[in-house]
């Protein structure tokens, strides 16, 4: 469904669980699905969700003695600098993990190349090094698909890994367009009540 705003609301004990994942038990009344993670991380994970939303509206209910005054232009810097932060520890670690990659690719590369070889030489003259047999048949066959497996991870991380750390750092990016509106929570009073 593209073009649609995507709406999220987040019940919240207090606006620090927006960053901070909430020590909540079930038996509490502010405990919800979201619950397992910080606010912002499940705002992210619906936002990756919704890959089509044009806009982003985020209301957090907070109990009213937590709505103190200016806590909207508060929250909307403390976002920005969360998704900042975010971002830059995505882009280092995706940096890191790329060249870790690159290194274990070489390697791979030197290992994948020798294994064919004799792979090749075994599959025409059925014998590596003069020897021949039953388990030197298991040993080249084993060879040429380990040579295979040793190339899956720095293949994966040049190519798929970097491309889901990039939608990451996008969703976290797009965190500083949202539009957000802290109200007071109209059920506040009955949580407290029992709780």
């Amino acid at each position: 469904m593209s073009g649609h705003a995507l709406h999220v609301t987040l019940r919240l004990k207090t606006i620090d669980h927006l960053f901070e994942e909430p020590d909540l038990s079930p038996f509490d009344p502010y405990y919800a699905p979201y619950s397992f993670s910080a606010g912002v991380d499940y705002l992210v994970g619906e936002m990756r969700r919704s890959p089509g939303a044009r806009s982003t509206e985020l209301t957090v209910l907070l109990p009213p003695g937590a709505i103190a005054p200016g806590i909207e232009p508060r929250t909307r810097e403390a976002i920005g600098r969360y998704a900042e932060a975010w971002a830059n520890s995505a882009r280092q670690e995706r940096t890191i993990e790329l060249l870790q990659a690159r290194r274990v690719l070489i390697v791979t590369l030197l290992f994948f190349v020798v294994a064919n070889i004799i792979t090749i030489q075994h599959s025409r003259t059925e014998a590596v090094l003069g020897l021949s047999g039953l388990w030197v048949d298991v040993l080249v066959e084993g060879l040429s698909i380990a040579s295979w497996v040793a190339l899956w991870w720095p293949l994966d991380q040049l190519m798929h890994a970097a491309w889901l750390q990039r939608q990451d750092e996008r969703a976290y990016q797009a965190l500083r367009g949202i539009d957000l509106r802290i109200l007071p929570d109209p059920a506040a009073d009955d949580a407290t009540a029992s709780a």
